[in-house]
């Protein structure tokens, strides 16, 4: 197998406070992982540090490798190099992630002008070519507009457009369609589907949102409190989840699609613990219905569990690993 992203053994700090606990994840050329959990369980942070960009103030310990090379040790130069050429990445915020006061034409040309050394009329015309890679209509006419004038799905196709303009083997999106609404984001989420199955990019896709999830992802790792408690192929963890932080997620989705107007929506009891906290045991067991004392005083390590038929096997860290897990109901 292919890997377009291999993270192993990385952790971040801000300041003393540790946000991410020794995380490995695997992103195959051409599939989508992704990348689940809370806010504050430490997705964001792990997108960032993959894209080498954590802010000054933090620190990350691991091995980070795009398509084989090594970027946990480069600096400077040789970041703004892989960057674009190598990663590209799709923010939450399209309005904010674009110049406003810049064409979105020129906006895609920078990066051909910057990593291939191209004219002015030659980057151009790559840009064009990069809006309709994106499905949008009228690409010559959409390029000459500013980001204000366009939709909020369309400025979210321009940014798709600037992070696959070189082709990079990885695309890290960090809840991309979040703000946008339902059918769009289904329009988006095809997008996606089509254009890495197309370029054989491998996409690292952070969100808080198991339907998301549901629509595109291959592989599946679960996120809570900077630890991954679940990861393994997309159908074996809707169909078979072990860890009960991961089947208390698709319960919420569960309710969202079948439940009744006026019934109540399931919530997770509780608050995922602050990056201050000093966690004992499994991070979730002030929460889990199933805890015991094993479980408050030691931290379980990761164990594989057999995937559906045709699947590869996946792992969960919990105590109690078989029980009673299956299928949300």
């Amino acid at each position: 197998m292919t890997l377009a992203l291999s993270v192993d053994g990385l952790s971040v700090w801000y300041g003393e406070e540790r946000a991410v606990h020794s995380v490995a994840l695997e992103v195959p050329v051409g599939k989508v992982l992704a990348l689940i959990g809370e806010t504050g369980s430490g997705k964001s942070s792990v997108a960032l540090a993959a894209a080498r960009l954590l802010p000054p103030r933090a620190r990350m310990e691991g091995r980070v490798l795009v398509a084989g090379e090594e970027m946990s040790a480069l600096s400077g130069a040789q970041l703004r190099r892989l960057r674009g050429e190598k990663v590209g990445f799709v923010t939450q915020d399209a309005l904010a992630g674009l110049n406003p006061v810049m064409r979105v034409g020129r906006q895609i040309a920078e990066v051909f002008q910057f990593h291939r050394n191209l004219n002015r009329r030659e980057s151009a015309a790559r840009a064009v070519e990069s809006i309709e890679q994106v499905r949008i209509p009228e690409p010559a006419a959409v390029a000459r507009l500013y980001p204000h004038q366009l939709s909020g799905g369309m400025r979210q196709r321009i940014m798709i457009a600037i992070a696959l303009a070189l082709r990079p083997p990885v695309v890290i999106a960090d809840e991309p369609t979040t703000a946008l609404d339902v059918s769009t984001q289904a329009d988006i989420l095809r997008l996606v589907r089509e254009l890495c199955a197309e370029l054989g990019t491998g996409i690292l896709w952070i969100t808080h949102d198991m339907g998301v999830v549901a629509e595109v992802a291959d592989l599946v790792a679960v996120m809570y409190a900077g630890r991954i408690v679940e990861h393994g192929h997309a159908a074996s963890v809707f169909d078979r989840q072990q860890h009960p932080y991961t089947r208390a997620l698709l319960r919420t989705l569960h309710d969202m699609r079948a439940g009744q107007p006026g019934d109540p929506l399931f919530q997770i009891e509780g608050q995922p613990p602050s990056l201050n906290t000093v966690i004992t045991g499994c991070p979730f067991h002030p929460r889990c219905p199933m805890a015991t004392s094993l479980c408050a005083t030691e931290e379980p390590v990761s164990q594989r569990f057999g995937g559906l038929e045709g699947t590869e096997s996946g792992l969960v860290a919990c105590h109690h690993l078989g029980d009673q897990a299956g299928a949300m109901t």
